[in-house]
């Protein structure tokens, strides 16, 4: 398989948001309001606020990082980041 390239940072949001909204819209329990862009951090992330009801009555927001890298110790960064913001 030949990887892509010259991907610009639009491009990689709306492959992230339909694979996100496509995930999220599988299970049943869960309802999508909206898909935000939020504030660049750098130059190789964006930042996407999904605004969901979950349970028909629960509003929560799941903030989602964007990275033009998906090498597996991206995402293993990406877990301790999230652990030590928790």
């Amino acid at each position: 398989m030949k990887l892509e390239e010259n991907i610009s940072g639009k491009e990689i949001l709306i492959k992230a948001e339909k694979a996100l909204r496509g995930v999220l819209e599988k299970v049943p329990f869960i309802n999508i309001l909206s898909i935000e862009l939020g504030k660049q951090l750098c130059k190789d992330n964006q930042n996407l606020f999904v605004n969901l009801i979950i349970d028909g009555n629960k509003k929560q927001t799941l903030s989602v990082e964007v990275k033009s890298n998906g090498q597996p110790r991206m995402a293993s960064y990406g877990v301790n980041q999230l652990l030590r913001f928790l």
